[in-house]
């Protein structure tokens, strides 16, 4: 036995290169499994436990514990504490017990599943299947194509490399795109999805929904309830950064295609246009709190030198089903954006009008040379929608909306 500086006790049991059965006791152990397709039970304590190589089975006992698969294709089982479960090498299965775990797959093509408790699920390498359990669970996809499926609490799900399916299931729950083609669906519950990278669809489901579009063409369908289908152009600080009278003249080519369909209930279809600029000019654009602020034309100190800034292009949405007689709206809002034309066509090919909202940078005098670009269209099918309808002046602010329809 071990002895620490407080007198605690920590047992150390070794297996050997067979196939070994291994038994923790009350204490504290430090159970090394070595090589062969060991059985190891930790019991009492809380354990330290290394598989080693082989096929192994961990259960894990009632204290903390903290369990490492290691090579070979495990079966790691929490206990009655919170533990720590970690599959290493191989294709592992790896379990949650009755408090909150943390559950890590790594590399191979692991099957993860949450407990009772609120757990962390983290895939790592290879094409994971991630269930979260009764609790409030986090699922991190890690790379590969994984599957992800939040169970019945209130859960975050997180995609990353690769394409991923997430699937919220009950409960209100967060779901995330990472770099691949994924697909997100929100399920029950008032669930908020957002794309990312790469060519996304988002369903939200059942439920009062926010889904948010990102870099690529995405796909985004409400479904039943009153859902928020959100759609906007990038902003930050370009690189390089423009400042001091340097102006840099390049025109923003459109971008992503997106398609948005509300679905049942009273949708609210929202676009913004974010801003390039240097940090500095975004600051005196932000207050305390992080939100940006165009209450008015111009703050103080902002142009003191021409800089370069400008309108992110937002490129071409598609709104499929615009139903404002059963209370479905069309809300955009962007720093000196302008509604240039509204334009009839059957954009779709099916023998029916729809609407084409062309928005431009209105920059005012001496705008420069992104005065006058085009920044974005909206398309509506199967809806015609005259310039009456629409407030056609400039917008410089973000805390209302630019124009509301429906």
């Amino acid at each position: 036995m071990l002895k620490f500086e407080k007198g605690q006790l920590m047992g150390e049991i070794t297996g050997t290169i067979d196939n070994d059965i291994l038994k923790g006791t009350s204490l504290e152990d430090l159970i090394l499994g070595l090589e062969g397709d060991d059985r190891i039970r930790s019991r009492g304590g809380n354990d330290t436990v290394d598989a080693g190589a082989g096929a192994d089975v961990v259960l894990a006992g009632a204290g903390d514990d903290l369990v490492f698969g290691m090579q070979g294709d495990d079966l790691l089982k929490g206990g009655q504490g919170a533990d720590v479960l970690k599959g290493g090498e191989g294709n592992d299965d790896v379990r949650g017990g009755q408090s909150d775990d943390y559950l890590s797959g790594g590399l191979g093509n692991d099957k993860l599943r949450g407990g009772t408790g609120a757990d962390i699920l983290d895939g790592g390498g290879g094409d994971d299947d991630m269930r979260g359990g009764t609790g409030d669970d986090f699922l991190f996809a890690g790379a590969g194509n994984d599957l992800l499926r939040g169970g019945q609490g209130n859960d975050y799900l997180a995609g990353d490399d690769g394409d991923d399916q997430l699937w919220g299931g009950q409960g209100v729950d967060d779901l995330s795109g990472g770099t691949g083609n994924d697909t997100l669906r929100g399920g029950a519950g008032n669930d908020r999805l957002f794309a990312g990278d790469g060519e996304d669809v988002l369903i939200g489901g059942q439920g009062n929904d926010l889904l948010e579009g990102g870099a690529g063409d995405d796909t985004l369908k409400g479904g039943k309830g009153d859902d928020l289908l959100y759609g906007f152009s990038w902003g930050g600080e370009p690189i390089p950064a423009q400042d001091a009278n340097a102006l840099v003249n390049a025109d923003e080519p459109l971008s992503d295609t997106d398609v948005m369909i509300g679905g049942r209930g009273a949708d609210r279809f929202e676009f913004r246009w974010l801003i390039d600029a240097k940090q500095e000019i975004l600051d005196k654009h932000t207050d305390d709190t992080g939100n940006i602020d165009y209450s008015m034309n111009g703050v103080a100190g902002e142009n003191d030198n021409v800089h370069d800034h400008w309108v992110e292009t937002m490129g071409t949405k598609i709104v499929k089903d615009f139903r404002a007689n059963q209370g479905d709206t069309l809300e955009f809002a962007g720093h000196t954006v302008n509604l240039d034309t509204v334009t009839h066509t059957d954009f779709d090919g099916n023998g029916r009008d729809d609407t084409i909202l062309t928005f431009v940078s209105n920059q005012g005098g001496n705008g420069g040379a992104h005065d006058g670009d085009q920044v974005g269209r909206v398309v509506i099918l199967n809806t015609l929608i005259d310039t009456v309808d629409v407030d056609a002046g400039v917008f410089y602010g973000v805390e209302e909306p630019y124009s509301i329809l429906g």
